[in-house]
């Protein structure tokens, strides 16, 4: 089953403040492309329909982004009703929110500026282009898993 970013980003930042660690948007953008990666290189199935787009700070989800732009880079303090049906899916979310959601976000953006999906589109492409889906499961099932 896919899923919108926008819910499973709202799954993200209620399981994140629950556990007393709200992210920021960048966070936030950083965990949902993980997330992508490892649905594709796992499940072989996506994890949610929407581009990831290579910006300066790394992959966003432009739509996830503006949705929770009005926090700026203060941490979303907000809880969300969002149910994710597929458990095993659900376990995988709450697994890579558990391992990023400690990790500085500078530091995230680096990890994702040194990868393979972003580092290859921006020299491709440009920055603001779309990272190829392709991009994202080759680079996971080789390197992640």
């Amino acid at each position: 089953m896919i899923y919108s970013a926008l819910n499973i980003a709202k799954y993200v930042v209620t399981f994140c403040f629950k556990r007393g660690n709200p992210i920021s948007n960048l966070q936030l953008q950083k965990i949902l492309y993980y997330i992508q990666g490892y649905s594709l290189a796992l499940r072989d199935e996506e994890a949610f329909d929407e581009e990831i787009v290579a910006w300066q700070y790394g992959p966003v989800i432009k739509a996830v982004y503006d949705f929770f732009s009005i926090y700026a880079a203060m941490p979303i303090e907000n809880s969300f009703r969002i149910e994710i049906e597929d458990q095993e899916f659900e376990k995988m979310i709450r697994v890579i929110a558990l391992d990023k959601m400690n990790i500085p976000v500078w530091k995230l953006v680096e990890q994702t500026h040194n990868e393979a999906p972003w580092k290859y589109t921006t020299e491709l492409f440009g920055m603001g282009s779309v990272i190829p889906k392709e991009y994202i499961r080759r680079y996971f099932k080789e390197k992640c898993i």
